[in-house]
């Protein structure tokens, strides 16, 4: 089975490690192709950089 993670879902499970969001990431990963295409990877970045997620996460990493 293919699917696609809504940018909102890949942010819930960088986020917070044992939501919903991460629990069906993982399973994803697990058990399906997970596609990912350069828009989304791209929003998923700009996403990431806005000031308010600074604590949590690092572009860099």
């Amino acid at each position: 089975m293919r699917v696609v993670i809504d940018t909102n879902v890949w942010v819930s499970r960088l986020l917070l490690a044992d939501s919903v969001a991460a629990r069906a990431v993982d399973s994803a990963l697990r058990n399906s192709e997970v596609i990912v295409s350069e828009p989304l990877i791209e929003e998923l970045a700009d996403v990431l950089a806005r000031e308010k997620f600074d604590r949590y996460v690092s572009l860099a990493d």
